[in-house]
């Protein structure tokens, strides 16, 4: 059996970190993944993600061209050629993510799916690790509801939206947080009629509900659709299209789209890890950790997406970081969330410091 200083079980944001830092210590790292390095920002997030929307942007302005002169043609874009765009740059940051390039830092790249077999082994595919420390990245993944209808009619996530090759023609989007009005502002610019489902009262419930509805107005400016204070009751395909049938207000309504959306948030990505055996314990939102980011385990640490919280890169990166300084040094350190940038990239951007005014009122420094 394999032994190591640490393994780290995920290779996303969080997870490179921390093994990237270890491996700095002149220890003996393990990195355990199951798909591909890079994780949800690269593959499926943040990097896709921002490409649609700048590739949108640019047509979006084009069109505004025609108000001042411009001989802008009609048949813009090209949805095919602007999807493999993203896919270039997403080989082009995936270079810093390749595991030859963590072999050269010294990091042991396993790829496999995952079991703890007790709190110092673990299994991939049948092979046995162990390891004096392990730390838990395994990021998260599109939260799909139990609404009737809905595996039978189809619908397409976060992943499967970035590997569309057409257009859809029409849109409808069941959620109203940063992932969904995002995609609804890109894919309206590119030519979907676009329809926004939002249970809340409001688009982007965590924010300013003033920020909320300014940047609803503009968005219907554009052409989107919004629903919000709804009950999604059932989903039905009829004649080519996929429909559903929600209630407002006491009143029934139906939307229906060639395609649908799902961005109701994200559950933590714990599956088949066996967790139980490792004496970790978690709920539906992530894994418990402590302030100091280890687990229910003493010689296990937890961090990023699967941990719940702030579900952000930088934030998954920077508790990266305190989980190789807590698992290696005696000097301990909590994370601080005091305060934690966040912005929503529509044009314009709706752009936050959480905790702002609660560091104000204490009126102390915050790492981040």
């Amino acid at each position: 059996m394999k032994t190591f200083d640490l393994v780290v079980v995920g290779g996303g944001a969080a997870g490179l970190v921390v093994a990237g830092g270890a491996a700095r210590l002149e220890v003996e790292v393990g990195l355990v993944e199951h798909k591909k390095l890079g994780g949800n920002c690269l593959h499926y997030g943040c990097v896709p993600s921002k490409a649609l929307l700048h590739a949108a942007k640019v047509i979006g302005y084009l069109r505004e061209g025609r108000t001042f002169g411009l001989d802008v043609p009609e048949d813009l874009p090209d949805f095919g050629k602007i999807m493999d765009y993203g896919r270039r740059v997403q080989a082009v940051l995936g270079e810093h993510d390749t595991p030859e390039r963590f072999e050269e830092k010294g990091v042991r790249v396993i790829f496999g799916k995952p079991r703890f077999v007790s709190p110092t082994e673990m299994e991939v595919d049948g092979r046995k690790l162990g390891s004096k420390r392990f730390v838990l990245a395994t990021g998260s993944r599109a939260r799909v509801l139990p609404i009737p209808g809905l595996e039978e009619v189809g619908y397409i996530t976060n992943v499967e939206v970035f590997g569309l090759r057409e257009l859809p023609e029409s849109l409808i989007i069941l959620g109203g947080g940063p992932v969904a009005i995002e995609l609804s502002q890109a894919f309206s610019r590119l030519g979907s009629r676009v329809t926004v489902l939002e249970k809340m009262s409001q688009i982007l419930p965590r924010e300013e509900p003033e920020a909320a509805q300014a940047l609803q107005k503009i968005l219907e400016g554009e052409g989107i659709t919004f629903h919000t204070g709804i009950e999604i009751k059932r989903l039905e395909k009829q004649e080519g299209e996929k429909v559903v049938f929600l209630e407002k207000a006491g009143k029934e309504m139906r939307v229906q789209g060639k395609e649908v959306l799902v961005a109701l948030g994200r559950s933590p990505e714990l599956e088949g890890l066996n967790l139980e055996e490792a004496g970790v314990q978690f709920t539906e939102k992530g894994i418990t950790v402590n302030a100091a980011l280890r687990t229910t385990a003493k010689n296990i640490w937890a961090c990023g997406d699967c941990i719940g919280g702030h579900l952000f890169t930088h934030v998954a990166e920077y508790e990266a970081g305190i989980v190789v300084r807590n698992a290696f040094s005696p000097l301990r350190k909590k994370a601080d969330y005091g305060i934690v940038p966040r912005a929503t990239f529509t044009d314009p951007r709706n752009w936050r410091m959480s905790g702002l005014r609660k560091r104000k009122r204490r009126k102390e420094a915050s790492p981040m």
